[in-house]
């Protein structure tokens, strides 16, 4: 495992609170600063003081589907010295709309006989990424799950694999139909640590969702490489036996007839486009894919979003994952800056044997 990244890395093992616990001593300062400096965490805040029952509503739903995840976040604020509300809302943030322009993501999908990439830019708010840590972490009753995590978020929120060979990545989508319902972050958790492609696509479907999100999924064992497109109500399933390319509006078949028309909607069609325009014309390996991902007009370059109440806003890309996914292992390329290719990390699925 190459070690020359920004982000600090902790390896971790027990049950789900003590897994949690762990994570929220070695990151106590890192999570209490990222809530007291990012705007997204501090609108988080704000619509909870606000709308104190939002927050009930989905703990209820949380409790119901997943006792263990609950028992994460509870550890990650014990561990943490904070209340568990704070945490708990974190993970709970793509259940409610902010009035923040979001810096999205970007990823993309080569499938051949024997392999496949998945390989995808990861973009958001610039505090949050000065915060942001990577966690290998090894559950007693489950898989051992590799995750690039936002500060107090539970595994399976970013880019993340898991030793059942699950591969999966994520582009957020504006749902126009949020409801109260189990949220998103507890079926990240829940949906890296599946078996296989079919069961995470079922624990999605299945299970009462409070709002939309793009899932992208590869599985090592079965070769199979999909894309899960989801409103609160309404799912899109495509199977990728190519090329595939996306942003962070709907795309699919059966959801594209969805439109939102703001700043955020913009500015993915405009990358969709590029990615798009690109993708034929490319190798269908790993120099292929980081040849579309660093395109300036994919690649986001931190810069200033916007101003607003809660201060301004700047963001960008926080890295490059490209993952190369074969019968016999799984291999991570990790790139906190893919504009330079010599700064990176590599690791695989062999990695996760702590």
């Amino acid at each position: 495992m190459s070690e020359n990244i920004p982000f600090p890395i902790i390896q971790v093992s027990g049950t789900h609170y003590e897994i949690g616990f762990q994570v929220g001593s070695q990151f106590k300062k890192s999570i209490r600063k990222a809530l007291l400096r990012s705007p997204f965490y501090i609108g988080l805040k704000l619509m909870d003081s606000m709308k104190p029952e939002w927050f009930n509503e989905l703990q209820n739903y949380a409790e119901k589907c997943y006792p263990q995840y609950v028992d994460e976040m509870r550890g990650i604020a014990d561990g943490a010295k904070m209340k568990y509300r704070d945490i708990a809302i974190v993970n709970f943030r793509h259940s409610i709309k902010l009035e923040i322009p979001k810096i999205e993501c970007s990823t993309l999908v080569f499938k051949e006989d024997d392999k496949i990439i998945l390989a995808h830019n990861e973009d958001h708010e610039k505090t949050i990424r000065e915060y942001s840590y990577i966690m290998i972490a090894k559950y007693d009753k489950g898989p051992t799950i590799f995750t690039y995590s936002y500060p107090g978020c539970i595994p399976g929120n970013s880019v993340s694999f898991s030793s059942h060979g699950i591969v999966m990545t994520g582009n957020a989508l504006q749902d126009p139909d949020l409801k109260t319902g189990l949220p998103k972050g507890l079926l990240d958790h829940a949906m890296v640590e599946a078996k296989t492609i079919d069961d995470a696509v079922k624990i999605c479907q299945t299970t009462g969702r409070s709002g939309g999100y793009s899932f992208n999924l590869a599985s090592q064992f079965e070769q199979k490489a999909m894309n899960l497109e989801t409103t609160s109500t309404r799912s899109g399933l495509t199977s990728v036996n190519d090329r595939y390319f996306r942003t962070n509006h709907y795309i699919s078949n059966d959801l594209k007839d969805i439109y939102t028309d703001n700043e955020n909607n913009y500015r993915s069609v405009e990358r969709y486009r590029r990615g798009i325009e690109l993708l034929p014309y490319v190798e269908k390996s790993t120099e292929g894919a980081i040849k579309i991902l660093s395109d300036d007009k994919v690649f986001v370059a931190m810069s200033k979003v916007t101003d607003t109440p809660l201060g301004e806003v700047y963001g960008g890309t926080h890295f490059t994952s490209v993952f190369e996914i074969s019968k016999n292992d799984i291999k991570l390329q990790f790139y906190p800056y893919i504009k330079n290719r010599d700064n990176f990390m590599e690791l695989t699925l062999k990695d996760l044997k702590i």
